[in-house]
C-alpha cells in the first residue's frame, strides 16, 4: 500500500520535482556504491590475507611434522648404545629409514680410525631407492668429513643439530640434515648419526599450496640460502625486506606492502626457514573492482527508475524474513562454535602416549578415540603412578553434548579418584556413590577401571557393564576376559563392585574397546561382531599396537563399507614388554632395591625356583658392594653393569665395572675354626658368594674389571 501511494504521489508531481528526486537519486546511489566498494575492497583484502595466513601456517606445520618425524626417530635410533664387536652400522641405519619414510638417506660418521682397517674416515651411507636400500660409503664419492667444518659435526661434541639446506655430493639434489651423537656402552661419543632428508618435493608442495594462482613464493635458509629459487620480483622483495625479516617473524603480522604486492612471512621452528608468499595488489582488488562497477551502473538505473520500490516496497517486505535469517544464522553459528570448542576439550582431555621403563619391565601404550559426531560420550584414560599404570575405558548412554558432558564428568572423577586409591573396584564403587544420588537424568557409563603392576605383571580390574577385555598372549592365542556382573556406574546407589585379577606374562597385551566396533553396522543392517574382532586381533598380534589397532579399523571400515558411523569407537592397548637382560647401575646403595627386582623378575623369566631369590640376591648384593668399596674406593657415580645369561641349564650373572684392578677370587677362604673376634675374617664375602652360587670368575679386559657367578640349576 505505501509503495503504491508513493508511486501515485511521484507521478503527480511536477518535473522540477521529478527532478530534484532524480539527483537526490543519483547522490544516494553514487554514495551507496562508494561504501559498498570499499566494503568489497575490505572483505577481499581480509580474505586474500587469511588465506594467505592460513596457507602458510598450513605449510610450516606440515613442514615442522615432518622435520620433527625426522628429528623423533634420530633421536630414538641413538638412544641405542652402539657394540663395535656386535652392532652392525647397516642395522642402524635400515632401522632408521624403515621407521620415517621422510629420511631419503642417512650416514653414519664414525670417529677417526674407529674401525681398524676401514680406514681414517669411515662414513658408511644407505639410501632409499625404488628396489630397496643401497648402502655406501662416503668415501668412495670423494667426500671427507674430519676436516671439514661442516654442521653436522656439532654433534661429535653432543649436540643435536639441523644444518643448513646443501646439495648432495652424490647426485646434486636440494637436501637438509638433521645430527645427533652416537654413543656406546661406556657413553662415549664414537661418531654422528646423520638424517637426510630430500627436498625435491618442496616445490611442487609450496606450489599447490598457494592461495591464488598468481601468487609468488619463495623459502630461505637462516644463513640466507634460497630453498625455493624465486623470480625477479621476489627476489627484489626479499631484498627490500631483508632487515624487516631480523625482526618480524610472525604469521599474525600485518602483510608488508611492498609496490603492488602484499608479502606474508612465516618461520619454521625447527630450522630457523623463512618462508614469504606474495600476491599482486591488482589480483586481490579485480573482481571487486569489476563488481563495483556494475553495480554503480545498475544503481543508477534502478534507483533513478524504481527508487520507492527498491527502498520503500522491498526493504518493508524484506526487513521480516532478512531479521530471521540473521538470527537463526548466528544462533547455528554460535551452536556450532560451541560444539567444535567441546570437541577440542574432549581432545584435551585424552592423554598422552606413555610408555614406561620401570627397574624390571617395559610397557608400551596406544589408544584411539574416533566419535560418531562433533561430540562424543566415548572416555579412556591412563596414567603412571610409580610402578603402576592406571587405566580406565567407558561408553556414556546417549548422544550429543549431555553424553559428552557426562562423560568429561565420569573422566575427571577417574582422575581425581585414582590419585590415591589403586583398587579399581573402590574407583568404581566411589564413581558410582557419587553419580548415582544425583543423576535425575538416568544417564549412566559402563566402564571398564584397572590397575597394572608393572613390576609383578599383576592385573587388577574392575568391569561395570561394560564390552569383556580380550587379552592377546604372546603366542598370538586370543580370548576375551571374565567380565563380572557388576553394573554400570550412575544407576543404583547402594550397588557394590568387585574386582578381578590375572597375572602379565611377558609379551601379553590386553585390548580394550567399546561396543562401537563390535555393533558397526553396514548397510545390511549387519553387526561386525566379536567373533570379526578377536579373528583380526589373533591375526596381527605379531604387530605393534599402533598396526593393530589401525588394523582393526580398516577391518570396520571395510565391513560397514560406507554406512554412516551410528557410534563413537574407542580402544586401547597395553602390551607387557620384555624383560632386561642388561641392568645398568651407579656405585650408590640407593640402586640395590632396584637390583633385587631386577633379580627376582630375571629368576621368574628363566622358571629358576623362588627359593632360590634370597641366595642370589645376597650373592650378586656382596659382589657389587665389592666393585662399590674396592673397585671405585673415592669415585662416586661410576657405572656398573650387570648382565643376565642362560646357557646349557646355568644362569649366569656378569658384574662390569671400569674400576681399578680388584681380583676378589685370589681372597683366601677364611679360618672358620677360629673365634671371629680374635682373627681378621678376609675374603668371607667372596666365600660367601661360592658358597651361594657354585660358580664365580674373574677377568681383566679392556681396563675392566669383570666378574662372573654362575648358578646352577
Amino acid at each position: 500500500m505505501k509503495g503504491k501511494f508513493i508511486n501515485k504521489q511521484l507521478g503527480n508531481v511536477s518535473a522540477k520535482v521529478s527532478a530534484f528526486v532524480i539527483i537526490v537519486v543519483f547522490i544516494v546511489s553514487s554514495v551507496t556504491t562508494l561504501i559498498v566498494t570499499s566494503q568489497t575492497y575490505d572483505k577481499a583484502l581480509h580474505i586474500t590475507h587469511a588465506k594467505a595466513n592460513e596457507s602458510m601456517k598450513y605449510v610450516a606445520m606440515i613442514l615442522d611434522a615432518k622435520l620433527n618425524l625426522v628429528e623423533m626417530t634420530t633421536d630414538a635410533i641413538t638412544k641405542y648404545r652402539f657394540d663395535r664387536n656386535k652392532s652392525k652400522a647397516n642395522d642402524f641405519m635400515k632401522e632408521v629409514l624403515e621407521a620415517c619414510p621422510e629420511i631419503d638417506r642417512v650416514s653414519i660418521m664414525f670417529n677417526e680410525n674407529y674401525f681398524p682397517g676401514k680406514g681414517k674416515e669411515y662414513a658408511p651411507t644407505m639410501l632409499r631407492s625404488d628396489t630397496g636400500y643401497v648402502t655406501l660409503n662416503a668415501i668412495d664419492y670423494g667426500f671427507t668429513y674430519l676436516g671439514t667444518d661442516a654442521s653436522w659435526l656439532h654433534s661429535s661434541k653432543g649436540e643435536r643439530y639441523w644444518c643448513d639446506f646443501y646439495l648432495s655430493s652424490s647426485n646434486k639434489t636440494p637436501m637438509v640434515a638433521f645430527s645427533a651423537p652416537i654413543y656406546d656402552n661406556d657413553d662415549q661419543i664414537i661418531g654422528v648419526l646423520v638424517s637426510g632428508v630430500n627436498l625435491l618435493w618442496l616445490r611442487d608442495f609450496l606450489d599447490s599450496n598457494k592461495p591464488a594462482p598468481d601468487c609468488r613464493i619463495t623459502a630461505i635458509t637462516e644463513q640466507g640460502h634460497y630453498i625455493y629459487p624465486p623470480d625477479s620480483v621476489m627476489l627484489d622483495i626479499v631484498k627490500h625486506m631483508a632487515d624487516h625479516l631480523k625482526t618480524h617473524m610472525q604469521s599474525d603480522d600485518v602483510p608488508e606492502q611492498i609496490d603492488n604486492m602484499f608479502v606474508h612471512h612465516i618461520l619454521i621452528d625447527k630450522t630457523k626457514w623463512k618462508l614469504l608468499i606474495a600476491y599482486p595488489y591488482e589480483s586481490v582488488i579485480a573482481k571487486p573492482k569489476q563488481m563495483a562497477t556494475r553495480f554503480f551502473v545498475i544503481n543508477i538505473i534502478a534507483l533513478a527508475l524504481l527508487f520507492v520500490l527498491l527502498v520503500v516496497g522491498i526493504y518493508l517486505i524484506i526487513r521480516p524474513f532478512t531479521n530471521k535469517i540473521r538470527t537463526v544464522t548466528e544462533r547455528n553459528t554460535a551452536i556450532e562454535k560451541d560444539l567444535t570448542l567441546a570437541s577440542a576439550l574432549q581432545s584435551n582431555m585424552l592423554p598422552k602416549k606413555v610408555n614406561s621403563t620401570t627397574a624390571v619391565n617395559e610397557i608400551e601404550v596406544n589408544a584411539v578415540l574416533q566419535p560418531a559426531k562433533i561430540v562424543g560420550g566415548d572416555l579412556y584414560d591412563y596414567f603412571m603412578v610409580n610402578d603402576s599404570l592406571f587405566m580406565c575405558i567407558g561408553d556414556v548412554s546417549g548422544k550429543g553434548v549431555p553424553a559428552s558432558l557426562f562423560m568429561m564428568i565420569v573422566h575427571t572423577m577417574f582422575r581425581d579418584i585414582a590419585q590415591y586409591q589403586d583398587n579399581p573396584a573402590a574407583i568404581v564403587q566411589h564413581m558410582n556413590d557419587l553419580l548415582a544420588p544425583k543423576n535425575q537424568d538416568n544417564m549412566f557409563c559402563t566402564l571398564f577401571v584397572a590397575v597394572l603392576d608393572v613390576v609383578t605383571g599383576k592385573f587388577r580390574y574392575c568391569n561395570a557393564g561394560h564390552n569383556p577385555p580380550i587379552l592377546i598372549h604372546k603366542n598370538g592365542q586370543t580370548e576375551y576376559m571374565e567380565a563380572g556382573e557388576n553394573a554400570a556406574i550412575g544407576i543404583f546407589d547402594d550397588e557394590t563392585y568387585e574386582q578381578k585379577e590375572l597375572q602379565f606374562h611377558t609379551g601379553d597385551a590386553i585390548y580394550l574397546y567399546t561396543d562401537g566396533v563390535t555393533e558397526a553396522e553396514n548397510n545390511s543392517h549387519e553387526l561386525y561382531g566379536e567373533k570379526q574382532l578377536l579373528a583380526t586381533l589373533s591375526a596381527n598380534s605379531g604387530n605393534g599396537l599402533a598396526e593393530c589397532i589401525n588394523a582393526v579399523k580398516s577391518q570396520v571400515s571395510a565391513f560397514v563399507h560406507g554406512a554412516e558411523q551410528s557410534d563413537d569407537i574407542t580402544m586401547l592397548m597395553v602390551k607387557y614388554l620384555q624383560i632386561p637382560d642388561v641392568l645398568r647401575l651407579t656405585n650408590d646403595v640407593a640402586e640395590v632395591p632396584r637390583m633385587n627386582l631386577w633379580i627376582e623378575a630375571v629368576l621368574r623369566e628363566n622358571d629358576i625356583s623362588p627359593d632360590k631369590l634370597f641366595n642370589v640376591q645376597l650373592a650378586v648384593e656382596e659382589a657389587v658392594a665389592n666393585v662399590m668399596n674396592y673397585a671405585y674406593p673415592e669415585q662416586t657415580g661410576m657405572p656398573i653393569t650387570i648382565t643376565a645369561s642362560q646357557c646349557d641349564g646355568s644362569l649366569s650373572f656378569v658384574i662390569e665395572d671400569n674400576g681399578v684392578e680388584f681380583d676378589p677370587t685370589k681372597q683366601s677362604n677364611p679360618d672358620l675354626e677360629t673365634d671371629p673376634m680374635e682373627t681378621d675374617l678376609g675374603g668371607m664375602g667372596i666365600y660367601l658368594i661360592k658358597q651361594l652360587m657354585g660358580e664365580v670368575t674373574y677377568q681383566r679386559i679392556d681396563d675392566k674389571n669383570i666378574l662372573t657367578l654362575t648358578l646352577k640349576k
